[in-house]
C-alpha cells in the first residue's frame, strides 16, 4: 500500500513538474505574441509598402517618361491624336465608320488625359523617405521571423495566443493532491516500519533453526566441523522508509 501511494505521488508530482512547464512556455509565447502586436494582413501590407518604397525611384521615372510623351516630347501622343481628330472632324460626312473614329479617338483623349491626372495623383502617394524603408523592411523582417518561428500565419498566430490563454486560466496545480498523498504516506510509514521490524525478528528466529538444522545435515555428509551462519545486514535508520521500498 505505501508502495502504491509513493507510486501515486511521484506521477503527480512528474506530471506537475511537467504543466508547470508548459504553462511557464505558454506564458513566454503569451508575452511574445503581445508584443508583437500582430494584424491579421499586416504583412501583406507591408509586403505592397516594401515593394512601392523599393521601387518608388522607377515608377516616379516611369509615369513622368509616360507623360513627357502623352505631352510634352516633339511627336507628343496626345497632340498627334488630337491632329487626326481635328481633320477627321472636318469632314461634315453621316458615315457610322467615321462617327465610330471619332468616338473612339474622343475617349482615347479622354483616357490619356485621365491617365496623366491619376499618375499625378499616384506619384504623390509614393513615399521615397528612406527612414520610412528602413521601418517597414525591419517590421517585414520581425513578423517573418515570428511566422518562422511558430510555422503559423498571422492569424493561425493569433488563434494560438486565445488557445494558450484559455489553457493557462483553466490550469490547476497538483499540489494539493501531492499534499495529501504525502500526509498518507507519513501516516502509513510508522505501521510499515514496526511491521518490518516485527518481520525481521521472526528471520532472525527462522534464521537459527536454519542454522542448526543445515549443520545438523552437513555433519551427515561426513563435514563434522563445517558451520553454516546467516548474517544480517540492516540499514542506518538515516535511510528514509520510502528509500528502502
Amino acid at each position: 500500500e505505501l508502495k502504491n501511494l509513493i507510486g501515486k505521488r511521484d506521477k503527480l508530482i512528474e506530471r506537475d513538474k511537467f504543466v508547470e512547464d508548459k504553462i511557464n512556455l505558454y506564458k513566454y509565447q503569451m508575452n511574445e505574441i503581445e508584443g508583437a502586436s500582430l494584424k491579421i494582413g499586416e504583412d501583406k501590407e507591408l509586403e505592397n509598402e516594401l515593394d512601392l518604397l523599393t521601387n518608388s525611384e522607377d515608377l516616379i521615372n516611369i509615369t513622368e517618361e509616360m507623360k513627357q510623351q502623352f505631352y510634352e516630347s516633339d511627336t507628343a501622343i496626345y497632340d498627334q491624336l488630337k491632329i487626326y481628330y481635328n481633320k477627321l472632324s472636318g469632314f461634315n460626312l453621316e458615315n457610322e465608320y467615321l462617327k465610330e473614329i471619332l468616338s473612339k479617338l474622343e475617349n482615347v483623349l479622354e483616357e490619356i488625359q485621365e491617365i496623366s491626372t491619376i499618375c499625378d495623383y499616384f506619384e504623390n502617394t509614393i513615399d521615397r523617405d528612406s527612414q520610412r524603408l528602413m521601418e517597414v523592411q525591419n517590421r517585414f523582417n520581425f513578423i517573418n521571423e515570428i511566422k518562422l518561428k511558430y510555422k503559423l500565419e498571422i492569424e493561425e498566430i493569433l488563434q494560438y495566443y486565445l488557445q494558450i490563454k484559455k489553457e493557462i486560466t483553466s490550469f490547476y496545480s497538483l499540489t494539493d493532491e501531492i499534499e495529501f498523498l504525502n500526509n498518507k504516506i507519513e501516516k502509513l510509514e510508522p505501521t510499515v516500519i514496526v511491521k518490518a521490524e516485527k518481520l525481521s525478528k521472526e528471520r532472525i528466529k527462522s534464521a537459527k533453526k536454519l542454522e542448526q538444522e543445515i549443520e545438523k545435515n552437513i555433519k551427515l555428509l561426513s563435514i563434522p566441523y563445517a558451520k553454516f551462519k546467516v548474517e544480517f545486514d540492516e540499514l542506518k535508520n538515516s535511510v528514509p522508509i520510502t528509500n528502502r521500498l
